[in-house]
């Protein structure tokens, strides 16, 4: 006898990769990192350089006689250090659509539906869709009140 429909445990088993993906993994595994990876590399390369040239604290007398500390850059270390975090920013930037891609906004446009060219078939289902959705959402009367006219209409 012919089975009808999908076999009980056939398939692939979730989150098994396909061949393609295997292959994939395997070559860039072969092949050392993939640009992206040296992108973000460098990124931390030029942040880590960086704060070597960051500000350090140090503790001044002010023109009050009273100890406070402060952030003081050595000479020369203050060029030095914006140069290097912006070079890290832009390697961070060139990076980033691999690690958190941009969403974007898709617009959804629909044509209103004249009620008197749908076929007492159509109708039919819309009602039965409108049950169930009534079934599975408590509407509002305005909702309830605006369905009764569009089915009065008809």
């Amino acid at each position: 006898m012919k089975r009808i429909g999908k076999t009980p445990g056939s398939g692939r088993k979730p989150n098994t990769p396909n061949k393609f993906t295997v292959e994939r993994a395997e070559r860039a595994a072969r092949e050392g990192p993939l640009p992206h990876e040296n992108i973000l590399h460098i990124a931390r390369i030029l942040m880590t350089d960086a704060m070597a040239y960051r500000a350090q604290e140090v503790t001044r007398i002010n023109k009050d006689g009273v100890e406070e500390k402060v952030k003081e850059f050595k000479p020369g270390h203050e060029a030095k250090f914006h140069d290097l975090l912006m070079k890290a920013l832009t390697a961070n930037e060139k990076a980033a659509p691999y690690y958190a891609p941009r969403r974007s906004s898709v617009a959804v446009t629909h044509a209103p539906i004249d009620p008197s060219l749908l076929t007492d078939e159509e109708v039919n289902v819309l009602e039965r869709i409108a049950t169930r959705i009534s079934e599975a959402v408590q509407p509002s009367q305005s909702d309830l009140m605006a369905a009764r006219e569009i089915a009065t209409r008809h």
